[in-house]
C-alpha cells in the first residue's frame, strides 16, 4: 500500500493552520511568546519545511542587530520586514561570458588597436613618400589621365597631364616649385616625396613633348630632375626653359645650375644664361636653331613671353595671384 501525506496541521490558539507557518506564528515563536508545548509544535515544524525555516532565520537574524544585545523590534516592523523579502528579486547577476566570447572580444580591441597604429603609420609614411602638385592654372583643355582637369585639383605621381592647342597647365608644390607647360605639352610626375631625414624634397617628372618652364623657390633642400626622350636635366634649384622636340630636346639655364645628359651618358654642368641641345649624338652647349625660332630672342625669353605674359594679364583683370616664383 502507497503512504499517503496528510497535509501539515498546527495547532495555535484554538485554531488549526494547514500549510506554511503565518508569520504571526513566527513572529511569536521567535519572540518566546508560545507555551512550551505551541513551541515545540512549530520547532517541530521548522525542522521539516524548508520555507518556514528560511523565513525563521531571517527573522531571527535581525532580532539582534549588535552585539551584546538582545532587541525584540516591534511585530509590525518584522512582518514589513518578511513582506518585503518576500516581495523582493534582486537584479540578476549577469552570467560571465563564455571564454570563445571574451577572446573574441580581445581580438577585436587588439584589432582595432592595430588599425589605429597601421593608419597613423601609413599617413606619416603618405605624408613623406608623397609631395603631391596642385594644378594652379589652367587654360583651354587639360587632361589628367583621361579626365579633364580642374584648378586646385591634386595631382599625383603616375598621373599623365596632356595640354590641347591652345592650352596651357600650371602646377605648384607649395613655394618649392612650380611648372608650367604649353599648347602640345605631355607630362607625368614619377616621383615627388620628401627624404623624412635629411627633409630634402624630391621631384622627378618626363616631359615627351612640349614646351615647359620650370621655377624654383630659394632656400630649399631640393632635387628636381626632367625627363625627355633624349635625355634628362637635373638640378638644385634653377630656372629652366625647355622645349621638347621630336629630334632633339632644347634647354635654357637661366639662373642656378644644372647637369644635362643624354641617354648615352654624355653629361656636362651648365652655366647660367646658356642654351643647350640634347640629341642622341651628346650634348651641345650652343642651341641648335628650331623651326619654331621666329624671332632672336633667347629659349627662356621666348618661353617665359608664351606663358608667363597670359598669365600676368589675367592676374590684373581677375585680381587672382599666382605668383611665379623667383
Amino acid at each position: 500500500m502507497s503512504k499517503i501525506r496528510l497535509p501539515i496541521v498546527i495547532l495555535y490558539k484554538d485554531r488549526i493552520m494547514k500549510g506554511h507557518l503565518t508569520k504571526k506564528i513566527l513572529i511569536n515563536y521567535i519572540q518566546d511568546s508560545l507555551s512550551e508545548r505551541r513551541s515545540a509544535i512549530v520547532r517541530s515544524h521548522i525542522e521539516t519545511c524548508d520555507c518556514c525555516r528560511k523565513n525563521a532565520a531571517i527573522l531571527s537574524s535581525i532580532t539582534a542587530p549588535s552585539r551584546g544585545k538582545k532587541i525584540k523590534p516591534r511585530r509590525s516592523v518584522l512582518a514589513g520586514i518578511l513582506d518585503y523579502h518576500d516581495s523582493y528579486t534582486g537584479p540578476a547577476e549577469p552570467a560571465p561570458a563564455p571564454r570563445r566570447l571574451r577572446l573574441r572580444y580581445a581580438a577585436i580591441a587588439l584589432g582595432a588597436a592595430c588599425a589605429c597604429v597601421i593608419i597613423f603609420a601609413l599617413h606619416s609614411h603618405l605624408q613623406y613618400e608623397n609631395a603631391p602638385f596642385y594644378a594652379s592654372r589652367i587654360k583651354g583643355t587639360v587632361r589628367a589621365d583621361k579626365d579633364m582637369l580642374r584648378k586646385g585639383q591634386v595631382v599625383r605621381p603616375g598621373v599623365l597631364l596632356t595640354t590641347g592647342a591652345d592650352s596651357k597647365l600650371a602646377i605648384m608644390y607649395g613655394k618649392v616649385m612650380k611648372l608650367t607647360a604649353g599648347p602640345h605639352s605631355r607630362i607625368s610626375i614619377t616621383k615627388s616625396h620628401i627624404d623624412r631625414k635629411s627633409g630634402k624634397i624630391y621631384f622627378e617628372m618626363v616631359i615627351d613633348n612640349g614646351s615647359i618652364l620650370a621655377q624654383t623657390g630659394r632656400g630649399w633642400k631640393l632635387q628636381y630632375t626632367l625627363v625627355t626622350p633624349h635625355g634628362k636635366v637635373s638640378s638644385s634649384g634653377s630656372r629652366i626653359a625647355m622645349r621638347v622636340e621630336p629630334s632633339k630636346t632644347r634647354v635654357m639655364v637661366k639662373d642656378g645650375t644644372a647637369n644635362i645628359a643624354n641617354n648615352k651618358g654624355h653629361s656636362l654642368d651648365t652655366e647660367e644664361g646658356n642654351g643647350y641641345s640634347i640629341t642622341d649624338k651628346g650634348v651641345t652647349s650652343a642651341l641648335e636653331p628650331s623651326e619654331d625660332d621666329n624671332d632672336s630672342g633667347t629659349l627662356y625669353d621666348n618661353t617665359a613671353r608664351d606663358l608667363l605674359d597670359e598669365d600676368a594679364e589675367e592676374n590684373s583683370e581677375s585680381g587672382d595671384s599666382d605668383t611665379v616664383i623667383q
